[in-house]
Parts: C-alpha cells; sequence; structure tokens
C-alpha cells in the first residue's frame, strides 16, 4: 500500500496479464469516480460467476482511476467473516497508519470522533465514549466525509459475499448516504450462491447506482492473451481450443495458459487433451475453497451432476442427493448462476476443471457412496445396462445379485456394439467378485472372447487359467472353439492336453450330430492347426476325404476344418494347386464374409487361394469383412485382414499396392496393438526383397529385430529375420554370410514341412548367390530341385517363375528356350511382376546373344511394368532398352508414336503443328510429349534435341552388335 492506500503490490504473473474486454466495464467506474469529484457519490456493484475477473477488474482500479483519488481497497475472506468490522479495518487502517497526527485528528473530528475507538486510533481529544454498533455508522459515515474532504475517495470492496455482517452493515448503511459527498464506493460479488444470497449482501447489492454484469471473454481476447504469453506464432488451434475449455472464463483460461507455460511443452491443442491436465490442478485449490464455502445442498448437488454425468437430469439428482425437488432445482440454479454447470434437461459442468475440483473434493468413501447410489437408482429407472455398469466399475465393494446381473449384460451389449475393451473391463470387475471356481472358468473364457479382439496375449493367459476350471469336456471344447485356433499355440501343455481330451470325449459318445457335431468339428480345426494332431499326407488327405469338398464343406464348422487341412495340404504338397483352388472356391462361395473369420481356421484361406493362384473373389471378400471390423471397432481383425490383403495383392504382382497395405498394418498395430506388430512387419518383407530396396529391408529388420523376441521372434525367424539378413549381408557384399543366412531359412522351413515354393522364393536367392560365387553347379541343382517342387505344385507364377529360375543358370540357346516357356506359362498367370521379371531376363538373354527379338520382348516388358506401377522393373527395361538404342542407332525408350512426335518437336514445331501433321489431336499429342519427357529424363523440348543424337559405336564395340 502507498501512503494514500493505494494498492501497488499486484505484481504477479496473473495480475500482470492485460485486461481484455473490460473497457466498458472501466468506463463505467470511471464515470462514477468523476461524478463523486462532483459530489454525487454513488455505488457501482461488480456481480458475476465464478472466475470472470471481478477481482482483476478491481484490482486495475488503482491505476484506471481519475487522477487526486484516493483508493482504498479491501476483501473479504471466507475464513475471516467471523471478525467484525474485519473488512471496515482493512479499508482504512492502511491510510491511518501512514498518516499524521494532525491528520488523523481532522478525520475523526466532529461526529467522527466515536469511528477511532473502533479503528484502534489515539487522538487528541481522548478517547469517545463507547456506544451500541449502530450509533457507530454515523461515525464511520462522518470519517469517510472527512476523508473525502480532503480528496475524492474511492471505496473498493471484493468478495462482498464473504465480508463479516457488521461491515456488511455499515456498507449497506453508507451506501443510502452517498449524496453530496465525494465518494465513489464499488462492490464485487458472486451474483449467486449461498453467500451471496445473505440478506446483508443483497441490501449491499441493492443499494447500487449501476450493476455491470462482466461477460465471458471472446476468442480475439483469448488470441490476445495467448500472444503475450507465448509469442505472436502461437497456432490458431491452440487458441481455439483454449477458448472452448475455459468458456471465455478468464480465471480458467489463464489457468490454462499457466499450467502450458510452466511445463515448457509447446503452446499446442495436443497439451490440452488429457482428462487430468495440469490446468485442472493449478486452478483446484480455489475451487475445493469454494466448494467448502457453499451451503451442503448447493455442494451434494454439484457432486451428484457429476457423479450421474450423461444421466444427471433435475429428477435423477435430486433422488441421488434425497432433496425434493424445489430444493435441488434451486441448488442448480446457484450452480447455474455460477457459471459452473449447465442448467437445460442435462446438467454438465461448463469446465473440465470445475468437475476435476468437484470429484477432487469428494473423499473415496463418499464417492464410492455415490457411485453405488447412482447405480441403482438408474437401474430402478430402467437405464440400460452399460449405463449402470460405469458406476459399478467404480465401486470395489462386493456387489449384489442384480449388480452381477447388470454388469453381465453389459458386457455382452458391449461386444455387440464393437467396444471389446469396455466389455473386457465389465467382466474383470465381475472376477472381482467371484469365488466359485467354475463360474470364474466361465467369466474367463467369455473375457478371452473379448481380449482377442485386442490383447491375444492376454486371451491366451485368460484361456489357460480357465480351462482347467471347467469340470466337464463339453465345457472346455466350448470354451476352446470359441478362441482362435493360434491361441492354443503357446497355452501351457496341460491345457492342450485338457483340449485334446475334450475332443475325444466328444467323438467317443457316438455318433454326432447338430451342435455336438459343429462343436467337434471346430475343436478338431484348433487341434489340427495347434500342430496337436499329424500333418502327414494320409492324415490329411484321408480328412479331407471324410468332407463334403463339392460344397467346401456342410455347415461354418466343415468349412473352417477344410480351411485348415486346405493350408496343410497346401504347404506340404499333398494336393495340386488345381485342386486346392477348386476346393478353395466352393468354400469362399460358401461362407459369408465376416470379421470373425480371424478367430477361426478360415483366416488361412485366404494365403492358401493366394497360393493356388485361385484368389480372384479374396480381396473383395476381405474388403467386406475389413469394413465389417472397422464398424465393429475390432483392432485385431482389421490388423490381420489387412495382412492378407497383403498377400492378395503381391499374388497379383501389386508389390505398391502390398506396400500401402502392410504399412496401413503396421500403423495400426503401432498404436493399438503392439503384439501384432511383427506380424505386420512380416508381411511387408517381400515388398523390401522383390524391388531389392535396402533402406526399407534395414528398417524391417531392425523393427523386427526389436518387437520379435522369446518364442515369438523363433515364429517369425525364417519367414523374415533370416531373409532380410541375408538380402542385406548380399547388398553389402557379403555373399558366402548371405548364403548361409539363406540356406537357414530353406533349412527351417523343409524342417517345418513347409516344402510348397510358393510360399519362399528362398531357392532363387539361393541360386543368384551361388552364381555370384561362381558355383553354377550348386545354382543348377538349386533351381532343378525348385523346378521340380514347382511342377509337382502346378500354379504357373510358381511354375513360371521357377522356369525363369532355371532359364538364367542353362546356357545358350536352351536356356532362352526355358525363358520363352517361363513367359507362355505366365502369361495366362495375370501375375504382372513375376510377367515382367521374366521378360527382362529374356530380353537380356536375347540381348547378349544378338538377337533382334530382344527390342520387342524388353519393349513389351516395359509398358507392362509401366501400366502396372512396377517402377523398379520400369527402370531396368529403360536401361536395357537403352543399350538396344546405342547399338543400332535408334532411340528404343520411346514407342514409334512417341519417337515421330518427339522428332517434330526437336525441330521445333508447336503442338499444334505437330498434331496436323500426325493427323491426331493436340491433346494425344501433349500425353506422347509428357511421357517422352519422363522417358528421357529431360524438362522440356530444349532438352530433346540432344536426347534424340543416335549414339555411333566404333567397329570393335561388342555393343554395336544388331539387337
Amino acid at each position: 500500500m502507498t501512503t494514500d492506500g493505494r494498492d501497488v503490490s499486484s505484481t504477479g504473473r496473473r495480475e500482470a496479464m492485460r485486461l481484455c474486454e473490460r473497457d466498458g466495464e472501466i468506463a463505467a467506474i470511471r464515470a462514477a469516480v468523476r461524478a463523486a469529484h462532483d459530489g454525487h457519490g454513488s455505488l457501482t456493484a461488480v456481480v458475476g460467476p465464478l472466475g470472470i475477473g471481478r477481482t482483476a477488474l478491481l484490482r486495475s482500479l488503482a491505476d484506471q482511476t481519475v487522477a487526486d483519488t484516493r483508493v482504498v481497497l479491501a476483501s473479504g475472506a471466507l475464513l475471516e467473516r467471523e471478525f467484525a468490522h474485519g473488512v471496515t479495518r482493512q479499508l482504512f487502517e492502511p491510510a491511518l497508519w501512514s498518516a499524521d497526527p494532525e491528520c488523523r485528528s481532522r478525520w475523526f473530528a466532529g461526529a467522527a470522533a466515536p469511528a477511532a475507538l473502533l479503528l484502534d486510533v489515539d487522538v487528541d481529544a481522548g478517547p469517545p465514549e463507547p456506544g451500541p454498533p449502530a450509533t457507530l455508522w454515523p461515525a464511520l459515515r462522518a470519517f469517510v466525509a472527512n476523508l473525502a474532504a480532503e480528496r475524492p475517495l474511492l471505496v473498493v470492496v471484493d468478495d462482498l459475499q464473504w465480508v463479516d455482517t457488521e461491515s456488511l452493515r455499515w456498507l449497506g448503511y453508507l451506501s443510502r448516504r452517498l449524496a453530496g459527498v465525494p465518494v465513489a464506493v464499488v462492490a464485487a460479488a458472486w451474483d449467486a450462491g449461498g453467500w451471496s444470497e445473505r440478506p446483508d449482501v443483497q441490501d449491499v447489492l441493492a443499494a447500487a447506482t449501476r450493476t455491470l454484469r462482466p461477460r465471458p471473454l471472446g476468442l480475439d481476447a483469448t488470441r490476445t492473451l495467448a500472444r503475450d504469453r507465448f509469442g505472436p506464432s502461437v497456432e490458431e488451434e491452440f487458441v481455439s481450443r483454449v477458448h472452448a475449455d475455459s468458456g471465455g472464463n478468464p480465471m480458467f483460461l489463464t489457468g490454462i495458459l499457466d499450467a502450458v507455460a510452466s511445463s515448457g511443452a509447446p503452446p499446442t491443442a495436443d497439451q490440452l487433451t488429457a482428462e487430468d491436465s495440469a490446468w485442472s490442478g493449478l486452478l483446484g485449490d480455489r475451487l475445493t475453497t469454494w466448494l467448502d464455502a457453499v451451503v451442503a445442498p448447493v455442494r451434494d448437488v454439484g457432486r451428484a451432476v457429476l457423479v450421474l454425468g450423461e444421466d444427471a437430469t433435475p429428477d435423477l439428482v435430486a433422488d441421488l442427493v434425497g432433496l425434493d425437488q424445489l430444493s435441488c432445482d434451486r441448488a442448480l440454479r446457484v450452480l447455474g448462476q455460477l457459471g459452473l454447470v449447465h442448467v437445460h434437461g442435462t446438467c454438465s459442468f461448463r469446465h473440465p476443471c470445475a468437475s476435476a475440483a468437484v470429484d477432487r473434493a469428494m473423499g473415496v468413501a463418499e464417492r464410492e457412496r455415490l457411485r453405488q447410489a447412482a447405480a441403482l437408482l438408474l437401474h430402478q429407472r430402467g437405464r440400460p445396462p452399460e449405463r449402470v455398469a460405469e458406476h459399478l466399475l467404480a465401486v470395489t465393494t462386493p456387489h449384489q445379485a442384480w449388480a452381477t446381473r447388470v454388469l453381465r449384460e453389459a458386457a455382452d451389449t458391449a461386444l455387440r456394439r464393437g467396444a471389446p475393451r469396455t466389455a473386457a473391463d465389465y467382466l474383470r470387475r465381475l472376477l472381482l467378485d467371484v469365488d466359485d471356481g467354475v463360474v470364474r472358468g466361465r467369466l474367463l473364457v467369455d473375457l478371452a472372447l473379448a481380449e482377442r479382439e485386442f490383447d491375444r496375449a492376454a486371451a491366451r493367459r485368460h484361456l489357460t487359467q480357465a480351462v482347467p476350471l471347467l469340470p466337464h469336456p463339453r465345457e472346455r471344447a466350448t470354451a476352446a472353439a470359441r478362441l482362435a485356433p493360434e491361441l492354443l499355440d503357446e497355452v501351457t501343455p496341460a491345457v492342450r492336453e485338457l483340449v485334446c481330451r475334450a475332443e475325444a470325449d466328444l467323438r467317443a459318445a457316438g455318433p454326432l450330430s447338430g451342435h455336438d457335431l459343429e462343436l467337434a468339428l471346430r475343436v478338431e480345426c484348433r487341434v489340427r492347426r495347434a500342430g496337436l494332431a499329424p500333418d502327414t499326407e494320409d492324415s490329411v488327405l484321408g480328412r479331407l476325404l471324410d468332407l463334403d469338398l463339392a460344397s467346401g464343406g456342410r455347415g461354418p464348422a466343415e468349412r473352417e476344418l477344410v480351411s485348415v487341412l486346405l493350408h496343410q495340404a497346401t504347404v506340404g504338397l499333398l494336393l495340386t494347386a488345381d485342386a486346392v483352388g477348386r476346393i478353395g472356391r466352393s468354400v469362399l462361395a460358401g461362407e459369408p464374409a465376416a470379421a470373425a473369420h480371424v478367430h477361426t481356421g478360415l483366416v488361412l484361406l485366404p494365403p492358401t487361394l493366394v497360393a493356388a493362384e485361385a484368389a480372384e473373389d479374396v480381396g473383395p471378400w476381405l474388403d467386406i469383412a475389413l469394413d465389417q471390423a472397422r464398424r465393429q471397432n475390432s483392432v485385431v481383425a482389421r490388423v490381420l485382414v489387412t495382412v492378407s490383403l497383403v498377400s492378395v495383392r503381391l499374388g497379383a504382382g501389386d508389390v505398391a499396392g502390398a506396400r500401402s497395405s502392410g504399412m496401413d498394418a503396421v500403423a495400426l498395430a503401432e498404436s493399438e496393438w503392439p503384439d501384432g506388430l511383427p506380424l505386420c512387419l512380416t508381411a511387408l518383407v517381400p515388398t523390401a526383397l522383390l524391388p531389392r530396396d535396402a533402406r526399407m529391408a534395414r528398417w524391417l529388420l531392425d523393427r523386427l529385430e526389436r518387437h520379435a523376441t522369446g518364442s515369438e521372434g523363433a515364429a517369425y525367424h525364417h519367414d523374415a529375420l533370416l531373409p532380410l539378413r541375408g538380402f542385406l549381408r548380399s547388398h553389402a557384399g557379403d555373399l558366402p554370410g548371405a548364403l548361409q543366412h539363406v540356406q537357414e531359412c530353406g533349412q527351417l522351413l523343409d524342417r517345418a514341412g513347409r516344402r510348397n515354393p510358393a510360399f519362399s522364393p528362398w531357392r532363387h536367392w539361393a541360386t543368384s548367390l551361388h552364381l555370384r560365387m561362381g558355383d553354377p553347379v550348386a545354382a543348377r541343382a538349386v533351381a532343378a530341385e525348385e523346378y521340380d517342387l514347382a511342377a509337382r505344385w502346378g500354379a504357373p507364377a510358381t511354375l513360371g517363375a521357377a522356369l525363369r529360375l532355371l532359364g538364367t543358370v542353362t546356357d545358350g540357346r536352351k536356356g532362352i528356350e526355358l525363358l520363352r516357356e517361363s513367359r507362355r506359362v505366365l502369361a495366362g498367370s495375370g501375375n504382372h511382376l513375376e510377367l515382367g521379371r521374366t521378360l527382362a531376363e529374356l530380353g537380356r538373354a536375347l540381348l547378349r546373344a544378338g538377337d533382334p527379338a530382344a527390342e520387342p520382348v524388353l519393349r513389351e516388358g516395359h509398358d507392362l511394368t509401366a501400366d502396372h506401377g512396377i517402377d523398379w522393373l520400369t527402370d531396368r527395361f529403360r536401361s536395357d532398352l537403352a543399350a538396344c538404342s546405342r547399338a543400332s542407332g535408334v532411340n528404343l525408350v520411346l514407342t514409334r508414336a512417341e519417337l515421330r512426335v518427339a522428332a517434330l518437336a526437336a525441330e521445333g514445331r508447336t503442338n499444334k503443328e505437330i498434331a496436323d501433321t500426325l493427323t491426331v489431336s493436340v491433346r494425344a499429342v501433349e500425353k506422347h510429349l509428357t511421357r517422352v519427357y519422363r522417358k528421357l529424363a529431360v524438362d522440356g523440348r530444349a532438352g530433346l534435341a540432344a536426347a534424340l543424337v543416335p549414339v555411333s559405336t566404333g567397329p570393335g564395340d561388342p555393343s554395336g552388335q544388331a539387337c
């Protein structure tokens, strides 16, 4: 305080912030002060909800008042409201302490003398006679008049609702007797709340000449304050989010800015997404203090609004806190007037920090009591089970029977609507209250069923716990049949034995039909998928002959078993591709696409049909399943279906499309299903190896080595880790090391019974490495073995690739004939990539032999790969065609039409002139030139002439031989 009572200590960050959008209020108060200078005293009231900025406005008055005005300040305090005349003393003591005796004598002269006793001031006239409180009011009014006679006086009182009763009564007395006195009084208070509605507070406010109601700050003010704090480059999204979260309430707004600034993090909208954000903590103490101050009904109603959430209708709030509707509505009105709660239909808190403060103010026991009471109330009112279950989750004490039923129903509902995580939460809460082993086992199975959609490791763990608790074979079989076959891979041997025994017990009961037959088939499917049944030729083919193969299976369970058996027959080369394709198409035709297939043996059907080159209908089938998985919010299904789409696109030779789908699966797994990441990365391996993309291969290997560890790492060892390591060693020039990795990969695949070359081209890699190491004999041996297996399988793409491999290790015309045969076989496969690779090898072989047929072969390959976006192979054709160009003196990179257009353009002809000369459209000329520029790597017409000049060769240059 200065000697005249001015408050100049407001140097804190919040007070130092700019006062925005308060010009109207400041102007009104300044007008009242100017009127006081003319002898027209008045009271100005400033009212509004919690945090609207009343205090900041009043504190600014010390610097905003008219010159030659004495300012005295005071503020009510919750804990000091019992001190009689505490605020009166606050107002005047600083000025009295700093005044000399002569000033004090003047101020307490005449009728003001009794006020000296109240303010503990000694004056020369001696102590006045004490009197009743009411007799002090005229004396205090006279004291104020004496004080204002020397200089007009501005009296500022904040938090009027907490001012002590005696000071309030005197302020009410003074406010009605300001006529002719150069005194302006400004008092601020809440416009609602238990303390604001005290009669003495209302008496003071009723005497106001004018009442100011500051409004929430707008977006422009929010932007200004944010820029003051963080600089002019603050993001607009951050500003908008701060404004929305605070509702323009200055206290909440500055609290958010303070918290972000103190965190040291950049001011972005992401900083405001956490539920328990730092800014709610910074404001919590102030709001908690307010909650302690309000009357009990208002506090209780606030807690009920928080606990009921979306169900906080006035009638339910009243029932939860045990109030009659009239009292509840009055408490809600107070919360609404204070700016804390929306009171329209369903009640809700306006600001996250307000609800957080209410939550913190409740003790653990009180919170649990209200949650339990809310759950029962909503159940009795017929609310949906999930709305009730939200409250039951927060209750740690054992539930009654009705609550157990509600949680069970809520879990089923959550699963049906595609919320498996929520369903798992309900089931875990149910398990806390269950001691019975059988009931617990059944709940664990249901929990695993929910968890399979987002956490397969947890599902496997809970299945392991559940099966031993189930007493009957039928129940154990049912449990196994409801889960994905691969979940049995890593359960304990004891659990696998129980599942196998359950299947045997089912069949031992006699001929099966209906549900029992379906159950037995599903369990058999999982037993075979987990490797718990022999996969020999007799076992697999004999079982297939028992089933209805013509229709692909008589029901869903049989179709699932057929899919598993077909996959085993495919990897083990027990059937031909034609037979597998025929049966697999029947299964696909009879089975509607569904996201749930990823949890059954049907997940093996797409890769089986891809290997058999019978996948023409698999893509649309998977697209339907993927769409359903999105609607059901099944993360696992979305990842696994997308991985299946990767194999379909690779089977069609679409490496770019496969990589795009694979990266989508990786992104989803990283964010929502980390356990599925190794599978996604493994699916991407061919997209790095086929185009020989070393950068992609290093990225995949690094991620796989970090994420596929332990038993999981072993599962991906031969499919991903060894091929990647072999490729990267080869790329670095370590050919022996590369060959060692590739051969180890082949040995592991053979040991696992995966002999079909359609699933891994490891022999192609080994052949290439043998050749590069100067061992053509070993290369031919491996290539011959690949051809024998591919011929046995019979799928065109696999056979054509094997013929190409054999052709590359065979010298002379015989090698060229093998490559021509590969071309013929692949022409009917639909795999553009494999056909392109064969055309590249054939074209080079013909080029080396000086055969003129090289040019059309290379051009065919160039156009094929360019049309299908196989850029890395197109570049290779372009290079080979350039070699032909140098040999023949003709630019073979371009088509004949492109060459004619390019030649005319190089002569300086316009597009219109070229079009007229060639009798084509201008648009056609533009398209030809665009392709010419791209193929010749020139920027425009200026570079055409040089690019089109034939390259002459000397007589001794072998490249001068005719193509």
